[in-house]
């Protein structure tokens, strides 16, 4: 099944934050300046792809004056925010970072649980919302196991409608919703060993063999792998054209690392939007490794956009 050029993507974001960043001169002293950002991976991943020009909706459990932040914040992002009410206030994480060279230390707080009510009327909304779209991204932690185990289902059912899956999230949320067979699996080299049992990305063949359609694999500076088999369906939304079964490295553009936090969610954007687009896969896969590099070359995270990554992907606009 191919899609139109809409290029619409939803991301589901089940443990959103707002993320405050206090500039210091040194841990201890007081902030010199405060700046606050919508956080959570799925909203970085639609930032991305906003900023790229593609239509992306962030669905979001938010609730309390924090979450009216949350929605004020994204609209000043361009960010298209579709909020799901809920009791508890959306978190908030502090990060103290020292202006000299960069160095951070974060507050990290876990988000509150969604009772099983919540989770229904998440769902409700969400799957109200993919009629038309080409893809579901369900990306970042959850609040806790009872809606870690919702992501397995939530993946099949999108499936189902024929969309292309894609799951990038950790803990629980990865472990369980790994089940749901994505379409497109990103794992760093330590959740991949937490699946796998190796970090190898040789290793990814075992969650393709049980079901996972692609695994593309972050490995920080060094770039990025793509692994998996061509495929028919909404899986072929994601293209691996280069054989039946490969194994795709892409070395990452060489840049002064400024803030890695975020660039696993720009290179996720980075991919998404070009193989959307129909760039044959090493292309697609160099396009995300310029999206990873450029947001790690800048602060605050996942604010790239074209003027950012084009230096760094060498090609032109498309």
């Amino acid at each position: 099944m191919r899609y139109n050029e809409s290029m619409d993507i939803v991301t589901l974001t089940l443990n959103p934050c707002l993320d405050r960043t206090a500039w210091v001169g040194d841990f201890g002293l007081p902030p010199t300046r405060e700046e606050w950002q919508t956080g959570g991976k799925g909203v970085n991943v639609a930032r991305v792809l906003s900023a790229l020009g593609a239509e992306a909706l962030a669905v979001c459990p938010l609730g309390g004056e924090t979450g009216e932040r949350f929605c004020a914040l994204a609209r000043q992002e361009g960010i298209h925010v579709l909020p799901v009410p809920v009791s508890a206030p959306t978190r908030v994480i502090d990060t103290w970072a020292r202006e000299g060279d960069f160095a951070q230390k974060v507050d990290y707080r876990p988000g509150a649980p969604l009772s099983e009510t919540e989770m229904d009327a998440l769902e409700e909304a969400l799957f109200a919302a993919l009629p038309g779209a080409r893809a579901l991204a369900v990306c970042g932690s959850a609040p806790d196991g009872a809606a870690a185990k919702r992501v397995a289902g939530i993946l099949r059912r999108a499936k189902a409608l024929g969309l292309a899956t894609v799951l990038d999230s950790n803990g629980a949320a990865l472990l369980e919703g790994v089940r749901g067979c994505p379409d497109l699996l990103k794992p760093n080299e330590q959740e991949l060993a937490a699946l796998a049992g190796a970090s190898d990305p040789a290793a990814a063949w075992k969650l393709i063999d049980g079901g996972v359609g692609r695994v593309l694999m972050s490995l920080g500076a060094q770039g990025c792998c793509l692994v998996g088999a061509d495929a028919g369906g909404p899986a072929a939304l994601l293209p691996l054209t280069l054989g039946a079964r490969a194994e795709i490295y892409a070395p990452a553009p060489k840049v002064q690392t400024v803030n890695a936090v975020g660039s696993g969610d720009s290179l996720l954007a980075g991919y998404l939007y070009a193989a959307l687009r129909g760039l044959p896969d090493a292309e697609a896969l160099q396009f995300a490794n310029a999206a990873g590099a450029a947001n790690a070359a800048m602060f605050p995270a996942a604010r790239v956009g074209w003027a950012e990554i084009l230096p760094l992907w060498g090609g032109a606009r498309f």
